[in-house]
Formats: structure tokens, sequence, C-alpha cells
């Protein structure tokens, strides 16, 4: 699972300038964390996975995410559930009076079953939209659209090369629990619970010793072309915005402005849609 494999494509998404596809992703997460109704959050998730399947991403990549998601969410929504206050009870049942914050008494309300949702929906869509605006942006172009939007080019470069680290850092660990598995060590696929958390210390020791290897080859590297000597640079390629990014822009700032307008004048209830 990465965020910045690029999945070449001729859509309208990806041809747009990549300082637009930013401001679009600032939008989703604005209207994520604006509306708390589980109506709203499921028709931005659709959105979201209507635009996924669109730009014929594989559904490989959205799987890896769902999988590493579910746990989170499950345990968001059990917090929510236990937690939320509301005046709703569905189910309340006695618990021991020692237990802190029930006062002897657990109950799920409406309004905790609703909220609960509803993070599950907003996590989702938070996730899973960012994915889509790095796939379907070559790294380059993030790095210029950042400086453009004025990041220094150094900072700028340092995100970047973090973000091109995960794939290879997943594949020396691939590499290497091979290796281990070639030397009869299947702690990974049959150990219990303790065992497998024993046996990711064999696992993290090269791993970080190869990640600081590559970190002294790249400082080698910048050193020798001389990066951060001047302010200024100048790029190979550079962005320029189409009438149709500033048409996208506009749609995009003008409906995410109006939704949280609509939001502001309606309330922020959890049942006020």
């Amino acid at each position: 699972m990465s965020l910045v494999h690029y999945y070449p494509g001729e859509s309208f998404f990806h041809e747009l300038d990549s300082r637009v596809k930013m401001i679009w992703l600032v939008c989703m997460f604005l209207l994520a964390f604006s509306f708390n109704s589980p109506i709203h959050l499921g028709v931005l998730l659709l959105l979201t996975l209507a635009l996924w399947l669109r730009l014929h991403f594989p559904f490989s990549e959205m799987k890896m995410f769902l999988k590493a998601l579910t746990m989170i969410a499950a345990i968001t929504f059990l917090f929510q559930l236990l937690f939320y206050p509301g005046k709703h009870v569905v189910v309340s049942c006695p618990v021991p009076r020692w237990l802190p914050y029930f006062r002897g008494t657990l109950r799920v309300t409406l309004e905790g079953i609703v909220n609960g949702i509803a993070m599950i929906l907003r996590l989702f869509t938070i996730v899973l939209t960012m994915p889509i605006m790095m796939m379907a942006t070559p790294i380059e172009h993030v790095v210029m659209g950042l400086i453009k939007l004025g990041l220094p080019y150094e900072i700028a470069f340092a995100i970047t090369t973090s973000l091109n680290l995960v794939p290879t850092l997943q594949s020396d660990a691939r590499m290497i629990m091979d290796a281990q598995k070639a030397r009869a060590f299947a702690s990974f696929e049959k150990g219990g619970v303790r065992e497998k958390l024993k046996a990711y210390t064999p696992l993290l020791v090269p791993l970080l010793v190869g990640s600081l290897k590559k970190g002294q080859r790249l400082e080698v590297a910048m050193e020798s072309r001389a990066f951060g000597a001047f302010e200024e640079r100048t790029y190979l390629k550079e962005l320029k915005m189409r009438r149709s990014d500033y048409a996208f822009v506009a749609l995009t700032i003008g409906l995410t402005a109006a939704c949280i307008a609509a939001r502001l004048s309606i309330g922020f209830g959890a049942f006020k849609l």
C-alpha cells in the first residue's frame, strides 16, 4: 500500500494542475469535518468511491486501505457507542459501579449510534481521498505544486522524499521477511500474537540500518549537487494553469462554501440534516 504510486491516465482529473488537486483535497477535508450527518457523509463517501472507480485505479489498492482501516473503524464506533451522550436510550444494562463514567449503568443511545456511523464514514472519506490525488498526479508535479503555493523547495523536497521512501521501505521489509521465511522463520504466519510481536525485532533492525544507509547516500548526492545553496531554483518543467483549472477551482470552492454556509445556517446538531 502506497500513497505515491502514480497511475497514468487521460481523464479530466489527471489533466488538472496539481495545485488544483490540492485545493480539491482541502475542500474535501473541510466538507468531511463540517458535517456530522451520516446521510451527508455517506453521499461524500459515495462521490469519493465513484471518482476512484472513474479514474480506473485498481481495486486492490482500495482493498488494502479498507483492510487497514477496519480495526480503527471498529474501535472508533465502539468508543462513540459507549461514551457519546444522548437522550434517546436504545439499550441499557447494569455495570459495576466502580467503573468510571457509567455510574452503574451502561447506556447506548441513538445519538451515539448515529455519531459512530458518521465518524466511520468521515474516516473512510478522508483516508480514501488523499490517495486519489497522489495516484493521479506524478510526484514531480506534486513537488512543483507545493513550491508554486509558496512552500520552500527544501521542505517540499523533504516531504515528497519521505513519501517516496514509503514504498521502498515496504519493499525492503518484504525482502527481509522472505529471507527470514527461507531460513524457516515462520513466526509471521504461524505464531501467536506474542511470537509475532517478537518477530518484528529481527525485522526492524535490518530495516532501520538499511534506511539509515539510504539516507546517507541521499545526503551525499544532495550535497554533491549543491542542494540548498540558492534561494531560488530553475526547473525543467513549469506548471501552468489553464481555463479548465480555473473553472474547476471556482466550482469546487463555490460548492464547498455553499455547503458550509448551509451547514452553519442549519446548525451542528447530529440529527439536523
